[in-house]
C-alpha cells in the first residue's frame, strides 16, 4: 500500500504517513480514499487517524495493562529504555525486524509495552509459510506503541508487515485494554471526530483536495466536484482555464462547468480550425498554438494571456493574474468585469463594436480604446495609467464612478456622452462634441467646472 499510494500521490505523502507511526496504510480502500487527496498529507493527518475507528468504552475502574496482558497468555513490560526496547528482537526472522529496532529515540517518543507470549517456543517460522497479520506467529510477539506527541497508537507483529495487528486496538486482544492504556499512560488514542481542513471536501468517502471553488463548483489537479459529483479530467486534451472554463482539444470546445457569466466564442472561433498544439513549460505554464501562432498562456490552471481575433463575443471576469500586452481585433462585444491588470502593460481594441469595463482593478498600462465604437467604463481608477485614448468619433462613451483622469480628454466627436461621478479634477483639457448629447451630474460638473465652462450651454445636467 505505501508503493500504491507512493505512486498516486507522490513519495512525500506516503512518506508522511510512514512517519506518523499509525497504520494509516492499513484501513480498508485508503488508496480510493485518497485518490483526490493531492500531494501534503500532513493537514488531513488527524482526519485519517479518525478514520481508522478505534473507540473505546470507559470504565469505572481499571486494571494494570501488563496484569490484562498477562491474563491474555503473555509476558509483557513497560519499554522505557532502549535496551528494553529492543529487547524482543531476538524472536524476529532475519529480515523482518521491526524499525523500532533502528529508532534509537522510539522509546522517547512513544510509550511502548512489549509482550511475548508465554508459549512462544511453540510457534516456529518455517511453520507459517503464508503469513497472515493475526495469525498465531504473528501475535506470538507484539509491540504496542502510543505517541507521547499525538496519541497514535499501532500494534506491531513478528512479521513487521503490518503496524495495524489486532486492528491496532488493544480491545482486541483483551477486553478493556484500550482503557487501561489510555489510564495507565493518561493519553487518548481513541478516534475522535475530526473535520477536514479548509480546501478540502469529502465526497463519496474520497478525501478531496480543491484548488478554488466557482460558484459552488470545486476545482482540484484532474477533477472537478460538482453537485457531490466527482468529475474527473482528462489531461491528454481537457485544461482549465479558471473561472469554471473547461478547453476540450479533442471536441474544440470551451465550457464552463461553473456556470459563471465568462463566454469563450472568441477563444472556440480560434480552436475551431487548424492544427493545435499544446506545450507544457516548468512551473506550471502552458502555452497553446493554433498553426503555430500563439493564440493562449495558462499559468496554474489560469489564463494569464491570449491572443484571439475576429469573434462575436468575448467575456472575462474576475481573471487575477493576466500579463503581458493584449490586442483584441475584431471581437465585436467584450464584456470584463472584475480583472487585475496590474501586470498588463498595455491593452489595445480595434474595430470593437461595444465595450464594457467595469471594477477593472490596477490599471498601470497603456489603454487604447480608439477603435471602439460604444464604451462603458464603471467603477474605474486610471491614477497609474502612463496612456489613455478614447475614440473621439465613438457613437456613445459612457463613464461612471471614475477618478484619477489626470490627461486631455478629446470627446470632440463623440455622438453620446454620458459622465457620472467622474472626477476631472486633474484633467488639463477637455473637448466636446457640440453637436453631440451630452449628459453629466452635478458632481462632475463642481469637479471640472473650469474645463467645462466653455460648453455649459450644451452640457444637459441631471
Amino acid at each position: 500500500m505505501y508503493n500504491i499510494i507512493k505512486k498516486q500521490n507522490g513519495e512525500r505523502f506516503a512518506q508522511t504517513i510512514r512517519k506518523c507511526n499509525a497504520p494509516v496504510f492499513d484501513i480498508a480502500n485508503i488508496d480510493t480514499i485518497l485518490k483526490y487527496a493531492g500531494n501534503d498529507a500532513e493537514p488531513i493527518m488527524d482526519y485519517l487517524n479518525f478514520l481508522r475507528g478505534i473507540k473505546i468504552e470507559k470504565h469505572n475502574t481499571y486494571t494494570d495493562p501488563i496484569t490484562m496482558l498477562n491474563a491474555a497468555g503473555y509476558d509483557a513490560y513497560v519499554a522505557d529504555s532502549l535496551e528494553k526496547q529492543n529487547a524482543i528482537k531476538k524472536y524476529f526472522a532475519p529480515r523482518e525486524e521491526l524499525c523500532t529496532f533502528d529508532d534509537p529515540y522510539r522509546y522517547k517518543a512513544c510509550y511502548i509495552i512489549n509482550a511475548v507470549h508465554k508459549n512462544i517456543d511453540k510457534y516456529k517460522r518455517a511453520d507459517f509459510v503464508n503469513p497472515k497479520c493475526d495469525d498465531e506467529y504473528a501475535t506470538s510477539v507484539i509491540s504496542i506503541q502510543i505517541s507521547r506527541s499525538g496519541g497514535i497508537i499501532s500494534i506491531k507483529n513478528r512479521y513487521n508487515n503490518s503496524d495495524n495487528t489486532f486492528c491496532s486496538n488493544p480491545d482486541n486482544i483483551i477486553n478493556g485494554l484500550s482503557a487501561s492504556l489510555m489510564n495507565f499512560f493518561n493519553i487518548d488514542f481513541s478516534s475522535k471526530w475530526k473535520e477536514l481542513p479548509s480546501g478540502y471536501q469529502l465526497v463519496d468517502k474520497h478525501i478531496c483536495k480543491y484548488n478554488h471553488e466557482i460558484n459552488g463548483v470545486y476545482f482540484g489537479d484532474g477533477f472537478y466536484i460538482k453537485n457531490e459529483e466527482i468529475v474527473k479530467i482528462n489531461k491528454d486534451y481537457e485544461f482549465l482555464l479558471g473561472r469554471g472554463l473547461i478547453l476540450n482539444l479533442k471536441k474544440r470546445t470551451v465550457s464552463n462547468v461553473a456556470s459563471t457569466t465568462d463566454e469563450m466564442t472568441a477563444l472556440e472561433s480560434a480552436i475551431k480550425s487548424g492544427k493545435i498544439n499544446s506545450i507544457k513549460y516548468p512551473n506550471g505554464l502552458r502555452y497553446f498554438y493554433v498553426n503555430k501562432k500563439h493564440i493562449l498562456t495558462v499559468l496554474n490552471d489560469e489564463i494569464v494571456w491570449m491572443n484571439i481575433s475576429d469573434s462575436p463575443k468575448l467575456t472575462l471576469s474576475y481573471f487575477q493574474n493576466l500579463s503581458g500586452s493584449f490586442d483584441f481585433c475584431n471581437i465585436k462585444n467584450i464584456c470584463f468585469h472584475g480583472l487585475n491588470l496590474y501586470h498588463v502593460s498595455q491593452m489595445k481594441f480595434k474595430y470593437v463594436n461595444s465595450l464594457h469595463f467595469t471594477a477593472i482593478k490596477n490599471m498601470c498600462g497603456l489603454f487604447d480604446f480608439s477603435g471602439v465604437d460604444n464604451l462603458e467604463i464603471l467603477f474605474g481608477d486610471f491614477s497609474k495609467c502612463n496612456d489613455l485614448k478614447f475614440n473621439t468619433n465613438a457613437k456613445s462613451i459612457s463613464l461612471k464612478i471614475i477618478s484619477g483622469l489626470h490627461k486631455m480628454l478629446d470627446f470632440s466627436n463623440v455622438e453620446n456622452l454620458d459622465m457620472n461621478a467622474v472626477n476631472l479634477s486633474k484633467v488639463p483639457e477637455i473637448k466636446l462634441n457640440p453637436y453631440g448629447k451630452i449628459h453629466i451630474d452635478e458632481n462632475t460638473l463642481i469637479s471640472g467646472n473650469k474645463i467645462l465652462a466653455p460648453y455649459l450651454d450644451i452640457i444637459k445636467v441631471r
